[in-house]
Parts: C-alpha cells; sequence; structure tokens
C-alpha cells in the first residue's frame, strides 16, 4: 500500500514531500503531514487500526495540536490537526459533531482512529474509560449507597468524603436519582 495514500484513497503527504509543503501558501493538509509521525504508539484498544500518527504542530492548553490555515468562510484560523484531516477525507463537520479519538491520543491525526459524535457522546466515552477529572464510573451499588445516605439526611460533603469521591460527582449522582428520566452524560447507570 502507498503510504501517502489513505485506505479512502485520498493523497495524503507526509515527511519527504516537497520544500512548498511547509509554506504557508502549501494545502493545509500537505503543512499538517510534514509535522506527522505515523510511528507513534499502536492503538490501544483495537491494534488492527494501526499506529497513532502523531502531530508535532503547536499544542494548546488542552493538549490538541493546532495548524493554522483557511476555514469554510474563507477566513484564516488556528484549527485541531485532527479536524482538519477529518475534513479532509470526509468533508465538513455537522455543527452538532465533534471528532473523537477512538486511540484517546490528542496528539493522534491516524484517520482511521477518529469518529464523529455529539458532545454527549465524547462525555460518556471519557467516563466509561475512566478519564475524567472527576471520577471513574460509579457503580450501581456505590450510587444505591449515596442514595440512602442522602435519604437519612448525611451532606453530600461528608458523602463524598466518606466515599473517596468528589463532591461534584456526588451531587451529580444525587441530582440523577432526583430526576432519573434526564439525559445521562455523566457515565452513571441508566
Amino acid at each position: 500500500m502507498n503510504p501517502n495514500v489513505h485506505s479512502s484513497n485520498t493523497p495524503i503527504q507526509g515527511p519527504g514531500a516537497s520544500a512548498a509543503s511547509t509554506k504557508k501558501s502549501a494545502p493545509m493538509i500537505e503543512r499538517l503531514m510534514a509535522r506527522v509521525d505515523r510511528e507513534g504508539p499502536i492503538h490501544p484498544t483495537e491494534p488492527e487500526k494501526g499506529r497513532c500518527w502523531i502531530s508535532s504542530h503547536r499544542k494548546v492548553g488542552n493538549g490538541y495540536p493546532q495548524i493554522c490555515g483557511p476555514r469554510s468562510d474563507g477566513s484564516r484560523a488556528q484549527q485541531y490537526t485532527h479536524r482538519v484531516m477529518w475534513e479532509h477525507l470526509n468533508g465538513s463537520i455537522p455543527a452538532d459533531r465533534v471528532v473523537m479519538h477512538t486511540c484517546d491520543n490528542r496528539a493522534c491525526c491516524n484517520p482511521d482512529h477518529l469518529r464523529l459524535g455529539t458532545q454527549a457522546d465524547n462525555v460518556r466515552d471519557m467516563m466509561v474509560k475512566g478519564r475524567s477529572r472527576y471520577a471513574k464510573p460509579m457503580s450501581f451499588t456505590e450510587i444505591g449507597h449515596i442514595q440512602a445516605l442522602k435519604a437519612i439526611g448525611t451532606p453530600v460533603a461528608q458523602i463524598a468524603k466518606q466515599m473517596g469521591r468528589d463532591l461534584n460527582t456526588v451531587r451529580k449522582a444525587v441530582r440523577k436519582a432526583a430526576n432519573p428520566d434526564q439525559p445521562d452524560l455523566f457515565g452513571f447507570p441508566a
């Protein structure tokens, strides 16, 4: 298989491309691929999807690399490299969708590691995989214990401390118990 062509038969330039590929006037995908290492780690849960393609572009505070280039409205702006790759191969990203990393590597732009989803899908994925800054997913047993303690009047802060959980996570579990029909965005069992 040609390393400069994705499985969709769309050309993708990589290191060793012409000198023009590093100029701002070069197509953005060429500038992106000029700074991508295709020998990153193997996909952690789906090895058949191959290695991560690691972008060495400047990362912003949230850890996602960005590249400057034209937007659909004609203006120039910083854009996330994984979104640039997705749009290059698949077209525009609907306003109600995000590009998710199945490999959980923010610097990866391997198209086989990317998929579209809603923000709720992305949050749920983060919670299920235990990547939340708040907590790992709660078990039915933990939620039941929280509900029982709350029912007898135990303050939420005391419950959180007793269970070794973040205060906001316990508050969300209490709200979920009080409103079971609310959408599940926090990884709590339905």
